[in-house]
């Protein structure tokens, strides 16, 4: 294991500390443990690996303070720190780090000063010089965003602004001095100041920005901008934002938004979409999306009238009301499952009827949900099971023809199928879409693989690229947390966003959910890459073209 050179463990359900071993591995180059559930501060050890170009530690429950020995990683280009519960100050010691394209320390609760040191981070993604761009900065290669930070250096002030323009979101004041007529300097009054903004306390029956919940919120608003961990949820709560690793209590009813990690369910949760580990127990109900790129499922739950569940899995009791049986759409059933009242896409008949463990109880029926769209206007045909059907919930555009590259370079037609698009707002998916940059962006792709890659692994892959304005592009690949790493255009150093094994079944693919932070158009490619390294991919883009 000394020799291990590269360490990916993101997106699955790993919980626990980070073990202080891993320093020990001094060969590392990437150590990639994001999306998972791990807690605990950030071992110190890890300052060993010296040969280290990737951290990534995304999306987690970390505490503490970040390790100052990170500073001795001098050969770090990316140190992913987001979306955790870290503390303490920045460490000055991360100015060390000269290499660094990508540096995300937002949406912790971070406080203090911010150290001038940060300054010497000049392969950020900004000129420091002015505001024109010199490299892409589809998210911002420095963001320290939503934590409770300050800042007092002139230089370092015009280098946050140029690098992260919203670097003080939900950060505290800003403390730049003043130049008055004669030349000289002179502190700002604090009386004056910009006002600090800060975490929520999460104490408002309205709710915007991060927010760890420790306690039971009721009867709640969570508008588009919050994200919610932990705690209980009780009465009546509009979710238009991500929830996170809560309990929803009886009788509580929890509607819209995403939710993800681990939730325990004992009220109903309605019209969601799924990105998380999984939910078990209670009710679901309404329009239900499970887009879960780490195998989420949902797990002994009941199913309200006329609920339609698309993508996903489920496993252990599930129970549909008989009167108006649930709608179950390109659903994977484990073993050890009992359903009860409950209409299956025809298209999953076999594999669920072969599959041993599986209990199809009473109400169960096999029906065409070809065009199952989210409503439903009276009876669905109830076949026998030996018509197929199809997979097409999304209206995807088609991209025309795909390209086989296999690992000695070789290039030939492939008879693979993509189609991809891009929705603003929740509209309809298109090839070229124009937005501003506070627009919500949904971009998903379809991949039918060549027939003889059916029963093979594969890992999808996303990759983006600008033109700038010196015509050059600039590439970037999607990892499993939606974080863009640089790419050297090496087939083999591709990513993965998500392994699955191929069948005949079209693959649904969430590509990105979110925003995009920089100005100009972006395009997205898709593509599979088998074990062999052979990668196939459609040559045709999508393009977003982002104004102010």
């Amino acid at each position: 294991m000394t020799q291990l050179t590269d360490f990916y463990l993101s997106g699955n359900q790993l919980n626990g500390s980070i073990p202080s071993e891993l320093g020990n591995l001094s060969q590392l180059h990437n150590l990639g443990l994001s999306n998972n559930q791990l807690s605990g501060s950030i071992p110190s050890e890890l300052g060993n690996l010296t040969l280290l170009t990737g951290l990534y530690l995304s999306n987690n429950l970390l505490n503490g303070s970040i390790p100052s020995e990170l500073g001795n990683l001098t050969q770090l280009t990316g140190l992913h720190l987001q979306n955790n519960q870290l503390n303490g100050s920045i460490p000055s010691e991360l100015g060390n780090l000269i290499e660094l394209t990508w540096l995300k320390l937002n949406n912790n609760q971070l406080s203090g000063e911010i150290p001038a040191s940060l300054s010497n981070l000049s392969n950020l993604f900004k000129s420091k010089s002015s505001g024109d761009a010199t490299a892409l900065n589809i998210i911002s290669g420095l963001d320290i965003s939503n934590n409770q930070l300050i800042a007092s250096d002139i230089e370092l002030i015009d280098f946050l602004n140029i690098n992260n323009p919203n670097w003080n979101q939900a950060n505290a004041s800003i403390t730049e001095p003043v130049s008055p007529d004669d030349g000289t300097t002179t502190p700002v009054d604090d009386s004056v100041s910009t006002p600090q903004i800060g975490f929520s306390d999460c104490s408002s029956n309205i709710i915007f920005g991060l927010c760890n919940n420790y306690g039971v919120l009721t009867d709640v608003i969570f508008e588009t901008s919050a994200n919610v961990a932990g705690g209980e949820l009780a009465g009546t709560i509009n979710n238009k934002g991500l929830l996170s690793n809560f309990t929803n209590q009886p009788n509580a009813l929890v509607s819209g938004g995403k939710l993800t990690g681990y939730i325990e369910n004992e009220g109903t949760l309605a019209n969601f979409e799924f990105v998380g580990a999984m939910i078990t127990g209670g009710i679901l109900s309404g329009t239900i999306y499970n887009n879960s790129e780490v195998g989420g499922f949902f797990k002994d739950v009941q199913l309200a009238a006329d609920t339609i569940i698309i993508g996903g899995t489920l496993i252990g009791n599930i129970q549909g009301d008989c009167e108006a049986p649930a709608k179950l759409k390109n659903i994977t059933i484990k073993s050890v499952s009992n359903l009860s009242c409950v209409i299956i896409d025809n298209s999953n008949k076999e594999s669920i009827s072969s599959k041993i463990g599986i209990t199809l109880g009473q109400g169960v029926q096999f029906a065409d949900l070809t065009n199952l769209t989210g409503t439903t206007d009276g009876e669905l045909p109830v076949t026998d099971g030996d018509s197929t059907g199809t997979i097409a919930e999304t209206n995807l555009p088609s991209l025309n023809g795909a390209i086989n590259i296999n690992s000695r370079g070789k290039t030939v037609n492939s008879n693979a199928l993509f189609a991809s698009g891009i929705a603003v707002n929740n509209g309809s998916f298109e090839r070229n879409v124009l937005s501003i940059l506070s627009d919500n962006i949904d971009i998903r792709g379809r991949i039918e693989v060549e027939s003889a890659h059916i029963g093979q692994t594969i890992d999808i892959a996303v990759v983006a690229a600008q033109l700038l304005a010196n015509n050059a592009l600039h590439y970037f690949m999607l990892n499993t947390s939606g974080d863009f790493i640089p790419w050297d255009e090496d087939m083999g150093s591709l990513l993965s966003i998500q392994t699955v094994e191929a069948s005949a079944t079209p693959i649904e693919v969430q590509m990105y959910y979110g925003q995009l932070n920089d100005i100009g158009p972006i395009n997205f490619y898709i593509g599979y890459r088998l074990t062999d390294g052979t990668v196939i991919y459609s040559p045709e883009t999508l393009k977003i073209t982002i104004t102010e």
